[in-house]
């Protein structure tokens, strides 16, 4: 979301060794029929950010 703040230097960390504990995110839809195509791409892109923010916390993690 920031991070081409942070690469041109507008932004900076403030406390770069410290990380947000991880969260679970539950999805809930009102009948047990299929997704609509909207719902389909939206727990797409969410997978897609989320899995993307977990490899970069725990490369970030994993750095000395």
């Amino acid at each position: 979301m920031c991070a081409k703040d942070l690469e041109q230097k507008r932004l900076c960390l403030v406390a770069p060794e410290w990380a947000p504990p991880a969260i679970s995110i539950h999805v809930l839809y009102p009948s047990r029929r299929d997704l609509t195509l909207a719902g389909r791409q939206f727990l797409a892109v969410l997978i897609k950010y989320m899995d993307l923010y977990a490899t970069t916390v725990a490369s970030e993690k994993a750095v000395p």
